[in-house]
């Protein structure tokens, strides 16, 4: 169950920050960095041939899918005939959402069938060196705090161990907003039944049939993704594989009328 391993992620990812009175504007600022919406300045060396302190973001590009350009419906959302009156925008009775406006991207490892990972030891260096660079002192970071979420989890991961991108870039939504950024996390981290689900239906990675160095899907656009459970989840990819069947002149139409179900709301 993907909620299991969540929590162990999340638990240690936010150890890091949990220490401090003004943890979750950090660690929402952390996620901006991360995602490349802010730039942090680099901590000069300390000392001769000492790197320069760093926090890499992840290196994003837009997905092979079916939405963005090359794919099957791409045309259908901007040039839909009850949107050439406006010159090719998307159609604001269908989509009427920034979502619609923003590509599916990608990032991390690809795996089959899964949405990207992202090693949570690099995860968690990445979070050290941005708490150097806010001017945090992060020796003793790592002592667990009594009733806190940080004693879930007494020992790192191991290095390899991956976590969902989409974990992360639903959390981004928030990062502007401590509270609400506390309140979802802790959606995430406390409740393992809860799924993030895509809302394009790109969200899982597959390799390309012929050339298996070539991956589609696998998106991460925070825009894209909400929170809901295991029926709801069912719901939505029975919608999506509707949708890639149709004929693309159809894609609108159908939409709209998935929209109409009770599940299907804001689905593309």
């Amino acid at each position: 169950m993907e909620g299991v391993g969540r929590k162990k992620h999340l638990t240690a990812l936010f150890s890091i920050f949990e220490p401090y009175a003004t943890c979750w504007e950090d660690f929402g600022g952390f996620l901006k960095v991360l995602f490349g919406e802010t730039t942090p300045p680099s901590l000069a060396p300390s000392g001769r041939g000492e790197p320069a302190v760093r926090v890499e973001p992840l290196e994003t590009r837009q997905c092979l899918c079916r939405h963005n350009e090359g794919g099957q419906h791409h045309s259908y959302l901007y040039t839909d005939e009850r949107a050439e009156a406006r010159g090719g925008e998307l159609d604001i009775a269908v989509f009427n959402h920034t979502r619609y406006s923003r590509p599916c991207i990608t990032t991390g490892a690809q795996e089959e069938k899964k949405n990207p990972g992202i090693v949570v030891a690099d995860l968690c260096t990445k979070a050290r060196n941005y708490l150097l660079l806010t001017g945090r002192q992060i020796e003793g970071h790592g002592v667990s705090c009594a009733n806190s979420m940080s004693t879930d989890l007494q020992t790192t991961p191991r290095l390899s161990t991956k976590m969902r991108v989409a974990t992360l870039a639903y959390l981004l939504n928030f990062a502007d907003a401590p509270e609400q950024l506390a309140e979802q996390f802790r959606r995430l981290h406390d409740d393992r039944e809860l799924f993030i689900l895509h809302l394009c239906g790109c969200g899982l990675s597959s390799r390309n049939k012929q050339r298996h160095n070539i991956w589609h899907g696998g998106c991460c656009e925070k825009t894209h993704l909400q929170l809901g459970y295991h029926e709801e989840n069912h719901a939505h990819r029975c919608y999506h594989y509707t949708i890639t069947t149709v004929k693309p002149e159809d894609y609108t139409v159908v939409c709209e009328s998935i929209r109409k179900t009770t599940y299907g709301k804001n689905l593309f």
